[in-house]
């Protein structure tokens, strides 16, 4: 199933990364991670908006609130800066702490246009302590033993 029917992509990019091992994000308060797979190196906008959409999975067993937000810089530079913090993203919640949670997630951002080339990144945070995450992989139980799966994470962005 799918919701892109009948949708003309302009200038679309895309990656898909197959991921081969777990990534666990900071254990420390209002520390950010970079979500591997979540990297655009270079997109150059070609309308009024640009399109980010982001695919990955995550798990946390117990309490977990975090914050996913989108990150931008010029070509060749190191230095981010946020997309806009009034669209950050909740992941999460705040069940019983021997609660296991799992979770396969697809964020969107709407960009305005900008000049030149950006690169982009999504980053994972936490407001408390003892909040990480797991992404892309999740520990499954056969009923006789525990085995790992990883999941392949995916970016497209495109020119509206």
């Amino acid at each position: 199933m799918t919701n892109l029917i009948n949708h003309n992509f302009n200038h679309l990019k895309y990656a898909v990364t197959t991921h081969t091992s777990a990534q666990t994000t900071s254990d420390l308060a209002e520390t950010f991670t970079t979500i591997s797979g979540s990297e655009c190196d270079s997109y150059a906008v070609q309308g009024t908006h640009a399109v980010y959409t982001f695919n990955f999975s995550a798990y946390k067993s117990g309490v977990s609130i975090g914050v996913i937000k989108l990150e931008y810089a010029d070509v060749g530079s190191s230095s981010y800066s946020e997309v806009d913090s009034l669209n950050r993203r909740n992941i999460g919640n705040a069940g019983s702490s021997s609660q296991f949670n799992r979770w396969a997630l697809r964020y969107s951002w709407i960009v305005p246009s900008w000049t030149g080339a950006k690169k982009f990144r999504v980053q994972i945070g936490h407001p408390s302590t003892n909040q990480a995450l797991t992404c892309h992989a999740l520990d499954v139980w056969d009923g006789a033993s525990t085995s790992t799966e990883f999941y392949s994470s995916s970016y497209y962005i495109y020119s509206i």
